[in-house]
């Protein structure tokens, strides 16, 4: 388990069964990034925790199925955040759909850079190592934010 920001630690599968665990963080919400663990229902809302489950897969799906699914997560992570909650963003081993929704939510909501939101989630959670389909999407998101920007400065 990595806390990468003051509210969003990124595990994997057995951290978000650890109840000792997210208890001790107060973490109360979930955003499972896998498509094969499907132990909870999509939305599931207990008396300790709300889920949330994307169904990501790590196969040449196309960028379109990547872009609505890292979106949709860091919409989510978004929402949570705002609300001041601690979000545990998980998928089978933590390595690559979870912090590749991560950093989706570090360039889209944060403004950063897609190598700045790459450098602050592997300076907390080394072993990651996304998918090498998910990179052109990531980086597509810095370019985005940059032409939005760019369009405004010229109105």
């Amino acid at each position: 388990m990595s806390k990468i920001t003051d509210n969003i630690w990124v595990g994997n599968y057995n951290d978000s069964c650890n109840d000792e665990f997210l208890k001790k963080y107060k973490i109360t919400h979930i955003l499972c990034c896998a498509k094969e663990i499907t132990k909870l229902s999509d939305n599931l809302v207990t008396e300790d925790y709300t889920y949330y489950r994307l169904p990501i897969v790590e196969e040449p799906v196309g960028k379109r199925k990547f872009n609505a699914w890292f979106r949709k997560g860091a919409a989510k992570i978004n929402e949570w955040v705002s609300k001041g909650h601690n979000v545990l963003v998980h998928c089978a081993q933590g390595i690559s759909r979870s912090v590749s929704t991560v950093i989706t939510y570090l360039i889209l909501y944060k403004g950063f850079s897609y190598d700045k939101a790459y450098g602050i989630v592997q300076k907390h959670r080394v072993k990651m190592n996304p998918y090498s389909e998910f990179i052109p999407v990531l980086k597509g998101y810095e370019k985005g934010i940059r032409m939005t920007r760019k369009n405004r400065s010229i109105l």
